[in-house]
């Protein structure tokens, strides 16, 4: 009877005749293995779609920034073309010189005036240009000519009834989200007033509000300093990164109001009563109180340059 070989270790010595058994295919996959995949595959589309609403956010303030830098740049032009930064008298009302010394600033804003919002901050006085009428509670057309962004169309949908004869033709309409003011500040009283533009976007121009003024807490807010800290009263200041705000401390020498901007970069609550904000830029000169302006995307800060010297930039 022949004996079958035995395989064991010997067996696996250079010149024996054991051969390694050919690996089988298996007919299929087993559950784990799909779990596994499904698993690995949700993951990756997860991380793909966190990329829709993060590259429309960043559209979003793409838009927005090209946005401000248009309405800066026709706002600018509106002031050059008008004259509004050399003559004064133009302005509703007048913004008379100061004997001796530079003029307060005058914030150049019809909507405002239009509305009754008073003076900025409780001690800049608001204008509008003589050839922008303004009677209170009806902003006037042509503060939508010369202060909002003319591109900013919408489509109107529910028509307008023009006629008896056609009550529901739908039409193109201004959306008005885009306004803007301009800041004049005359530093000597032989200098050329510089200019600021305040871009808005979707500001209120039928109802006063969205500005606030608060007092800054003593021993913050000091010259070159990067941050200042508010007190209030009441409900916290609807403050975030990103918000603008404007100094309106007067100069204890002259009385003359500051009217800077800064830009907020965090917020940090120090108490009940309390918040404290950094700033962007440090601080050109001591803070005692500001105001908080709502709506504000964007500052510009064109200062005496002529238009055509004049180049528009959005801030990150």
């Amino acid at each position: 009877m022949r004996m079958s070989k035995i395989r064991g270790p010997r067996d696996c010595e250079p010149g024996s005749s054991w051969e390694k058994p050919a690996m089988r295919r298996r007919p299929g996959i087993t559950l784990i293995e799909v779990l596994v995949a499904i698993f690995i595959m949700s993951i990756g589309l997860l991380a793909l779609l966190t990329l829709f609403p993060l590259g429309a956010l960043r559209m979003s303030q793409a838009l927005q920034y090209d946005r401000a830098a248009s309405c800066a740049n026709a706002g600018a032009n509106i002031c050059d073309a008008f004259d509004l930064r050399n003559d004064p008298f133009p302005l509703q009302p007048p913004q008379l010189p100061v004997q001796p010394g530079a003029f307060y600033p005058a914030y150049v804003d019809p909507y405002g005036v239009a509305i009754s919002s008073g003076p900025l901050g409780g001690s800049i006085r608001r204008v509008a240009p003589s050839f922008i009428p303004a009677p209170n509670n009806t902003p006037s057309t042509a503060a939508a000519r010369y202060f909002t962004l003319l591109d900013d169309m919408t489509f109107y949908t529910n028509g307008q009834a023009d006629s008896g004869a056609n009550p529901g033709t739908a039409s193109l309409q201004r959306g008005d989200r885009y306004t803007w003011g301009l800041m004049l500040r005359q530093l000597s009283p032989s200098s050329v007033p510089s200019l600021t533009v305040v871009v808005y976007a979707g500001r209120a121009t039928a109802l006063p509000g969205g500005e606030a003024t608060y007092a800054v807490q003593a021993g913050t807010g000091t010259y070159q300093d990067t941050s200042v800290t508010l007190n209030y009263t009441g409900s916290a200041p609807t403050i975030r990164r990103g918000t603008w705000i404007l100094d309106t401390s007067s100069d204890p020498a002259t009385g003359l109001v500051h009217g800077d901007f800064y830009r907020v970069v965090s917020v940090t609550t120090v108490s009940a009563t309390q918040v404290n904000l950094e700033l962007q830029t440090p601080i050109s000169r001591a803070i005692t109180a500001v105001t908080v302006m709502d709506n504000v995307v964007d500052v510009f800060d064109r200062g005496t340059a002529p238009s055509s010297q004049w180049e528009f930039h959005t801030q990150p």
